[in-house]
């Protein structure tokens, strides 16, 4: 409204039927109940109030019908307006992905590099947060950006806003988001700051799985650290995550992407 623009990126709509929470500090429990708040924000329609919402609707005399056959009764109400527009969310669902082609028994819909990356995504621990079919919010909703623990992040300046966890919080705690179509979705973070999709899976490794992103110096051997308590050696130091790790995690990341979404983006 009137050229202002908004404080945190957009989300995107597709697949949002999944998520328990939306916004990104998660503050709406229900698509019904996020679809109200952008119509009376002050940077996005700057409605007055959702009475001037609901007033505007029932000015226009197509809707009355329409509400008839959605409703049974021609009566608009901020609720049914939720209602619906929650309603037409839930229809924006992608499942034809490579990797939903992939779970259907087509062993040839993911490439040697994004098999190489789908392993990778549950064995360091990625699926930790971004869990289940839509990839984000599973178990918990929530989760706490580590971002002291990777430099980048700081330089792109996601430890400003710390989201849920308000002003003054060593962190910042955000709804986890969910990965699908997530290489159509740049830019990335609440911030919108990082544009290149292998630059936001660096500074998650790093941030999230406190890993040691990049090859290791030539050479460079690990020392096995022999437990007599576990009976077992163990690997010493954070893990690490090599370049090549982190482009077959991104090919992996680009098979979550809609192949109808993709054509209708060019890519």
């Amino acid at each position: 409204m009137g050229g202002k623009t908004g404080t945190r990126n957009t989300p995107t709509v597709y697949n949002a039927a999944f998520q328990t929470r939306l916004f990104w500090d998660g503050r709406a429990p229900s698509l019904e109940a996020q679809a109200l708040d952008p119509l009376v924000n002050p940077r996005e329609m700057a409605m007055p109030s959702l009475a001037a919402v609901a007033n505007r609707v029932r000015a226009d005399p197509a809707y009355a019908p329409a509400f008839r056959r959605a409703f049974g009764s021609d009566t608009v109400t901020i609720g049914r307006i939720a209602q619906a527009l929650a309603a037409f969310q839930r229809t924006l669902v992608t499942a034809d992905s490579p990797y939903d082609r992939f779970l259907a028994g087509a062993a040839d819909a993911l490439s040697p590099a994004q098999k190489r990356g789908m392993w990778l995504f549950r064995t360091l621990g990625c699926a930790t947060c971004h869990a289940g079919p839509n990839f984000g919010g599973a178990p918990s909703a929530f989760r706490a950006f580590l971002v002291d623990r990777a430099p980048e992040a700081k330089d792109h300046g996601l430890a400003a806003d710390k989201g849920r966890a308000g002003p003054g919080a060593a962190n910042g705690v955000w709804r986890v988001p969910s990965l699908r179509n997530v290489a159509l979705t740049a830019p990335y973070f609440h911030n919108g700051s990082v544009a290149d999709l292998a630059r936001a899976v660096r500074i998650m490794a790093a941030a999230q799985l406190n890993a040691r992103v990049g090859d290791p110096p030539a050479g460079a051997r690990f020392a096995p650290r022999w437990s007599a308590a576990a009976g077992r050696f163990e690997r010493p130091g954070r893990k690490r995550v090599t370049e090549a790790d982190l482009a077959d995690l991104v090919a992996f990341l680009g098979a979550l992407t809609s192949e109808r979404l993709a054509r209708r983006a060019g890519s």
